[in-house]
């Protein structure tokens, strides 16, 4: 950014707006952080609770049952055989899934074709959809904005663009609308074509374009979409929770289930 506003000689201007862009980004990665930390520890509770549950409490609980096992409800054989495949295999499972995990990480932080994947997923899951689509408008409208107050020459803005969206379709697609915009093609021809962008802010930017607003008009698209980013990430965290307390519940409830049920049924018996 500060080498274009060195070339456009606008270098003051694109100061200020640049604090303000830094501000508006740092604010933003923090709400995202900050929406994605209470589900994290409800599902790392949760995936302890049940590693405790099947690894210590299980095993010495489940030996009253030892012989009867013919006796037992399918559920409880089923827990039977898990918490014996945990308990004996330990050195298995656990590193195994820490594997799993780790190779998911690598893959799709440092490999071209994981990062590719990821990105069209962020883009196809449905609550990470919300968030993410929000973020990348969100980011490329208030960095189009800055640089075009700034008098930045409009490839030179649309080349920073691309490179600073964080999803390779976006990137792709600024850098394709780079192409034609180079060639003599307007902006919102060429991002209506893509389909990434709502028709809202095609229009918009078309608006702008033809009434020579443009960077006016960029600036009031990302305060839109900073505003609902702030209330998709309010609406995703209020689904999450919910689903992952719901997802505890029922693992939790299950495995008591599968304890109490042969309970009953010896007691049927034994009567």
């Amino acid at each position: 950014m500060i080498a274009a506003a060195e070339i456009s000689g606008s270098m003051s201007s694109m100061l200020r707006q640049l604090t303000d862009y830094l501000d508006q980004e740092a604010e933003t990665r923090s709400q995202v952080i900050s929406a994605m930390v209470y589900p994290g520890i409800i599902a790392t509770m949760a995936v302890t609770c049940v590693t405790f549950l099947m690894t210590f409490v299980l095993p010495r609980f489940l030996k009253v049952f030892a012989g009867k096992e013919h006796l037992l409800p399918g559920p409880t054989k089923a827990l039977m055989m898990l918490s014996g495949v945990m308990t004996n295999y330990w050195f298995i499972v656990f590193p195994s899934i820490a594997g799993t995990i780790g190779a998911f990480w690598y893959f799709t932080s440092k490999t071209d074709a994981g990062k590719a994947w990821w990105d069209l997923m962020k883009l196809r899951l449905p609550l990470l959809k919300m968030l993410c689509r929000s973020l990348y408008i969100t980011r490329s409208m208030h960095t189009m904005g800055v640089l075009t107050n700034a008098g930045v020459p409009i490839l030179d803005t649309l080349s920073i663009t691309a490179h600073i969206t964080g999803n390779r379709l976006y990137e792709n697609m600024w850098k394709g609308v780079y192409e034609e915009v180079r060639q003599g093609k307007k902006i919102a021809g060429s991002l209506a074509s893509y389909g990434l962008m709502p028709g809202n802010v095609v229009q918009m930017i078309q608006s702008g374009e033809e009434s020579g607003t443009l960077g006016d008009v960029l600036s009031d698209i990302a305060d839109f979409y900073g505003r609902e980013l702030k209330t998709v990430i309010k609406t995703v965290t209020g689904m999450i929770e919910p689903i992952m307390i719901v997802l505890m519940g029922v693992l939790v409830g299950f495995i008591a289930m599968s304890i109490i049920l042969p309970i009953f049924k010896m007691s049927a018996v034994v009567s």
